[in-house]
Formats: C-alpha cells, structure tokens, sequence
C-alpha cells in the first residue's frame, strides 16, 4: 500500500496509514546506514549498503518494509 510519510523530527517520519514511525539512523559522518520502521507490534531494522536496505531478519510484513524503502531511495544523505 500507499502511505504518507511525515517528517516529525529531523530522521523520524510517521508512516500515516499505518500508524507507524521510520527512524532513520546515521553514522559518525552524518550519512544514513539504518532504518527502523515500528508499525504496531511489527519492529524492523535494515541496514544500508551501497544504497540498498538489507533487513536483518525475515518479518511477517517484510515486503512493507522493502517497498517502503525502496520508495525512500531519495531520502539522501
């Protein structure tokens, strides 16, 4: 599905129709390695590489967070 997403500080952002947050994480220099996306009980971590998310463990709603990642690709460091 489709959400929006609104910025509530400077790396969270609240996954509107899904209740949730994405809070992006970054390192020592400033640019985004990880992402958590909480929505209800569902808690996922991926990390970053060479611009593409890798989710650490398989969750039930993995295909959100891929999809959902895939469509922050233009959340730039």
């Amino acid at each position: 599905g489709n959400t929006e997403l609104r910025k509530t500080q400077t790396d969270v952002f609240d996954i509107v129709a899904f209740g949730g947050t994405a809070t992006f994480k970054r390192n020592a220099e400033g640019k985004v390695i990880a992402v958590q996306i909480v929505v209800g009980d569902v808690n996922m971590e991926g990390t970053k590489s060479d611009g593409i998310a890798h989710f650490k463990q398989n969750q039930p709603n993995q295909s959100f967070a891929n999809s959902f990642i895939s469509k922050m690709a233009c959340y730039n460091d």
